[in-house]
This record gives structure tokens, C-alpha cells and sequence, in this order.
């Protein structure tokens, strides 16, 4: 499963990256179980970073974007807060060489 559009990276993500700023950008999967198995950043460019993360087939899994002082929204334009619990996700085993991806916009540092 992709993450491709985590985008408004530039400036703004290097910015809180800062280890001043510390806004840490989380992007990873909850499983049934309970364990978080975080994604890994796979291309970068200036506009933005591509996330992938490895999930079972068949399971159902929550997808987490999380950022600590980062203000973020999905693909429809709300808000995605630290208090949200994931974006349900099933990969089914029929539709495997069909990636699901997801969008999301970092639009600015929350003071």
C-alpha cells in the first residue's frame, strides 16, 4: 500500500524537522492486533515524499498520517487530527496487483 501524496513537503515539513521545530511526520498501519508497523519513505522529491508500508492480504488494517505540530489534510480537504484512529483498509487477495493509494497535504506548522 502506497502513501504517494504527502505533499507540501517543501518547505514546510523540512521546517519542522528542525530539531528545534520537532514536528515528526508518523505514516504507518495499525493492525488487528494492535501493533503499529510504521511505512518507510520510498521517493522524494520536491513536492512531496511517497510512503509504503507492507500489509497482509485479507486483514483489515487502519492507515495512520500523524504529525506532531503539522497541520493535515486528506485528499477531500479535512483535517486529519492525532485523535483520529486510521483510515479503515482491506488489500483483497483478488485485487492485489490493484495498489490502493492515498493522498494527503501538509498544509502548515501548528504553533
Amino acid at each position: 500500500m502506497n502513501c504517494p501524496g504527502v505533499n507540501g513537503i517543501d518547505p514546510t515539513l523540512a521546517a519542522g524537522e528542525n530539531p528545534t521545530v520537532n514536528a515528526q511526520l508518523v505514516v504507518g498501519v495499525w493492525g488487528p492486533n494492535g501493533m503499529f508497523q510504521p511505512g518507510r519513505v520510498t521517493a522524494s522529491d520536491a513536492l512531496g515524499r511517497t510512503h509504503s508500508v507492507v500489509v497482509p492480504l485479507d486483514t483489515d488494517v487502519k492507515l495512520s498520517v500523524s504529525g506532531r505540530k503539522l497541520l493535515i489534510e486528506n485528499d477531500a480537504g479535512s483535517r486529519v487530527r492525532e485523535s483520529d484512529e486510521g483510515i479503515p483498509v482491506r488489500i483483497e487477495a483478488s485485487k492485489v496487483n490493484e495498489p490502493q493509494n492515498f493522498r494527503f497535504v501538509i498544509r502548515s506548522l501548528i504553533p
